[in-house]
């Protein structure tokens, strides 16, 4: 019988896999209208703003995506939506020409090779002393979740996740294999000192670990500190300066 769940459970993070593949595809087929009408979006917005501030994997609503994260002042950009922007490819901005990008719970879902590139295009359309600013879930955070943290604080990751675990008694390793590769369009989750080699060997100046309370941009300030206790108990937020 554990032999039998156990291959289930494989079959089931293969076929999630390649249920998420078509579904970006169908969903990029249906969304061609708008990625015909998005350079003429993105240069309305930039001849419009005098500052100009961008997010990355805003959420869209659609085909499964989180519900959409608008951030006012922002140019909101996601996979799907008005203005399609996959970070796996080239950015579609000018050089020197943005303020701010802004992701949340974005990067763990590209390839740590894909990276390299987003970093690299970020440096490209930032203007200079632009910023980078990343939230995302850390390797270390979840692991002191697991193995450090109080017993309440493991049990509600649990209980968030709890469809990761097909039925199975929750352990540290099944979640994070879960958080790494089986559900969620995850593919890599990273840690500063990932981050910070990715960003400095691509060129950025500098580059730090952020409290929320601390960052400029009101707007993304009170996105952060408005998530959950989850949220917060899982993620880190960076800063990279060009």
């Amino acid at each position: 019988m554990r032999d039998i769940i156990i291959n289930k459970t494989e079959r089931e993070g293969l076929l999630y896999l390649l249920f998420q593949d078509l579904k970006y595809k169908f969903g990029k087929f249906l969304n061609l209208h708008n990625f015909i009408l998005r350079k003429k979006r993105i240069s309305n917005f930039l001849n419009q703003n005098d500052k100009i501030n961008i997010q990355f994997g805003a959420g869209s609503g659609k085909f499964g995506e989180a519900k959409k994260t608008v951030l006012g002042t922002f140019l909101n950009t996601d996979i799907f939506g008005k203005i399609p922007v996959d970070i796996n490819y080239s950015l579609p901005f000018p050089n020197n020409s943005i303020d701010l990008i802004f992701s949340s719970h974005l990067i763990e879902h590209i390839y740590q090779r894909k990276a390299d590139l987003f970093f690299q295009e970020s440096l490209r359309i930032l203007k200079e002393d632009g910023q980078l600013i990343i939230a995302t879930p850390t390797i270390n955070k979840i692991f002191d979740i697991l193995y450090k943290s109080n017993k309440k604080h493991t049990n509600e990751i649990y209980e968030e996740h709890k469809n990761s675990f097909l039925g199975r008694k929750p352990t540290p390793a099944r979640l994070i294999n879960a958080l790494t590769h089986i559900n969620y369009g995850h593919k890599f989750l990273f840690d500063y000192e990932t981050l910070n080699d990715l960003a400095v060997s691509n060129g950025f100046k500098s580059f730090e670990t952020k409290n929320p309370k601390n960052i400029d941009n009101l707007e993304i300030k009170q996105y952060l500190e408005s998530k959950n206790s989850n949220f917060k108990l899982q993620t880190e937020v960076f800063v990279a300066y060009k």
